[in-house]
């Protein structure tokens, strides 16, 4: 079963342009009601923290202390992504429950509210 909070290795190609290409982690944030259907999944994409040298209100930074992952990932609302169940692949891990809302705040800010957490 698919969850909120859930972090998932996600094939994302074919793609355009800037986005997020090849295997993946992505953080699943549509509601469960959503994802329990499944007809797409709403997730952010993932990327090493390495390659984001400046972060941006809209990025969410996760150690792998926290979720399982090999490294520092940030989550970038600016990837925020509908997908098909089918490519999502092995589950990695759970961001805790009291960081969603920074992630729901990133997704805030990209559709033009400014307050800052």
């Amino acid at each position: 079963m698919i969850e909120q909070g859930d972090i998932f290795w996600a094939d994302l190609d074919p793609v355009r342009g800037r986005e997020q290409r090849g295997r993946r982690p992505v953080l699943v944030l549509s509601r469960n009601e959503i994802n329990r259907l499944p007809l797409t999944v709403m997730v952010l994409v993932g990327t090493g923290a390495e390659h984001v040298p400046e972060r941006f209100a809209t990025d969410l930074l996760v150690t792998p202390e926290e979720s399982g992952l090999p490294k520092a990932t940030v989550f970038m609302a600016l990837q925020v992504r509908s997908l098909a169940p089918r490519r999502l692949g092995d589950r990695i891990g759970r961001l805790a429950p009291d960081r969603l809302p920074e992630a729901w705040q990133c997704l805030r800010y990209l559709m033009g509210d400014d307050r800052r957490p």
